[in-house]
């Protein structure tokens, strides 16, 4: 399927949705509740988190815990679903645009407290770099692709103004743009 038609599929459903407006709020919570559980789990999921989705669930929705997990992930999924409440907050001001701040405060929703993170310096040596939350990066990182070659990004100096860039360009053509697009083009 292109993407066009994928884009005026999801405008079909969008104004499905919308034509169900305003719902009970019995129903709202349940679509809230659904929506919420996805989100962390997938997202999470996709990072290597262990938890199952009714692990997710009972740690979210009821604060409780099971299973053998490490205490990280339990962690990890709390302070994923802090920034997911952060966002569906903003989400509600429809006046409110989307700054290089609210990224940075994000990040350090999702990660909480500063870490080592294992890493090689240029030349191959093994080493361990302090990853501190909310900041931009203090050291360049780079990863090896599938096919060998390493992908190196941005720089520790060039961090900070391509991230102003990135959310002048976000606000300069999002308006402009269907909001999947805007959304992945920001994400990616």
């Amino acid at each position: 399927m292109a993407l066009q038609d994928k884009l005026l599929t999801i405008n079909v459903l969008f104004e499905e949705y919308t034509s169900l407006l305003p719902m009970k709020r019995e129903d709202e919570d349940k679509l809230w509740k659904k929506l919420r559980l996805e989100w962390n789990y997938n997202s999470n999921h996709i990072e290597g988190n262990t938890l199952t989705y009714g692990e997710t669930q009972l740690l979210l929705i009821f604060g409780r815990t099971t299973g053998e997990h490490e205490v990280r992930e339990y962690e990890e999924m709390q302070a994923h679903d802090t920034a997911v409440l952060a966002i569906a907050d903003w989400a509600k001001d429809k006046e409110r645009i989307l700054t290089e701040a609210d990224i940075r405060n994000l990040n350090e929703m999702i990660l909480v407290r500063p870490f080592w993170k294992e890493a090689q310096t240029y030349d191959g040596q093994s080493t361990r770099r302090l990853i501190r939350v909310g900041d931009y990066k203090e050291h360049p990182n780079s990863v090896m692709l599938q096919n060998g070659e390493m992908f190196h990004y941005a720089s520790p100096d060039d961090t900070p103004r391509m991230m102003q860039e990135l959310i002048q360009k976000f606000r300069d053509e999002s308006a402009d743009q269907h909001p999947i697009i805007a959304a992945s083009e920001l994400h990616y």
